[in-house]
């Protein structure tokens, strides 16, 4: 079962990628850096399945993953909220996580899944996904919610990080007392990482259906 699980969630972003290749000329910058992102996120998963056979190993290829997902959705939430007070507080946040991700990947975690990289990375999303949020209910706008691409994005990113926030508190834990099953403990992963993807889906229906612009919040922060 958490084969055939995995192996669902490797052809995931297969579906948001078909919508974003239809409109992807009608799709704004926001959009078409999620475009990226999952085109990204479907290399790597394929190369995960060729790890075994190259010899390399697999925090290798998750940890170049991790940065690059990083780096795409920081720029997105860094576009959508427009921060004015913290602009160089969200610059400051950015580079201190790649130079974190780094010198764990390089000095503390090397040899081993670099959970303190993924569990930073979850914080700072969630933490984001919660301002975006209170930001779309301090400014509702006079259409429904659904129909906002940025709110599936949103709703996607806080769900996704927030199950892997607490798998990643427990994944070294899990690997010393059960290593020999924890593929089953990382289909909670990947089950996170469909869903993620189906919400994604939703979001480019939308704004290829509708053709809405992002909804950019104006925040305190």
């Amino acid at each position: 079962m958490p084969n055939i699980i995995a192996f669902i969630s490797v052809l995931s972003p297969l579906i948001p990628l078909a919508f974003c290749l239809y409109h992807f000329r009608t799709f704004q910058a926001e959009l078409k850096l999620l475009c990226l992102l999952e085109v990204f996120s479907f290399i790597c998963d394929i190369l995960s399945l060729a790890v075994p056979l190259i010899k390399l190993k697999t925090n290798y290829l998750g940890t170049l993953y991790e940065i690059g997902e990083f780096t795409i959705l920081f720029f997105l939430y860094f576009g959508i909220l427009k921060p004015k007070k913290s602009k160089w507080i969200f610059i400051l946040i950015g580079f201190s996580f790649i130079l974190f991700s780094s010198l764990n990947f390089l000095f503390l975690q090397h040899e081993k899944l670099n959970s303190f990289t993924f569990l930073s990375s979850s914080i700072i999303f969630i933490w984001l996904s919660v301002v975006y949020f209170f930001s779309l209910m301090k400014d509702l706008p006079t259409y429904h919610l659904e129909q906002i691409p940025m709110f599936w994005i949103n709703t996607a990113v806080l769900i996704f990080f927030s199950g892997n926030f607490f798998l990643f508190l427990t994944t070294d834990y899990l690997i010393k007392v059960s290593p020999n099953d924890f593929m089953v403990h990382w289909s909670l992963h990947n089950i996170l990482n469909i869903v993620k993807n189906l919400l994604f889906t939703i979001a480019f229906w939308h704004a290829g259906r509708k053709g809405f612009k992002f909804l950019k919040q104006k925040t305190d922060i």
